[in-house]
């Protein structure tokens, strides 16, 4: 529904959960033809899901030895549909588990494309250590182009 909305000059949609009559969006997103799609989850559906749709995969709370695995799964599903994982950009966020430069090395050699690390800050001053402590990652992810 989405996809037409985004596209369409008049766009209508008629699926299993929604029912969209004529209608008319504007303005339309600069992206063109629309706005990547970026499917997260680590189920089978997920993953077919992104393969089927996305242009991008994001996952999470994975080690980067545990998504070596997972994307040996998303290019099964990717296969099955015709594509490869060049088609789709791959995001890992270690969720909980702290990201260290090690880690984001281990996520590019297995083939995330980009780390997104998830800090807590409760003050102003949190955020600016929380930078302080990811310099260290995002030097490694410069340098492996993550």
């Amino acid at each position: 529904m989405l996809r037409t909305l985004w596209v369409d000059d008049t766009s209508s949609f008629h699926g299993e959960i929604y029912d969209l009559p004529p209608s008319q969006m504007f303005p339309k997103p600069v992206q063109r033809p629309h706005p990547p799609i970026h499917v997260g989850g680590e189920t089978p559906a997920a993953l077919r899901r992104a393969a089927r749709l996305g242009q991008g995969w994001h996952t999470f709370n994975r080690s980067p030895a545990e998504l070596a695995t997972g994307l040996a799964e998303l290019d099964e599903a990717l296969e099955a549909t015709g594509r490869s994982r060049a088609d789709l950009r791959i995001t890992v966020c270690p969720y909980f588990n702290q990201l260290t430069p090690e880690w984001v090395e281990g996520y590019a050699e297995a083939g995330a494309d980009a780390v997104a690390a998830l800090f807590f800050a409760f003050t102003p001053e949190d955020v600016g250590r929380a930078f302080d402590d990811l310099e260290a990652c995002r030097e490694v992810a410069a340098r492996t182009g993550g």
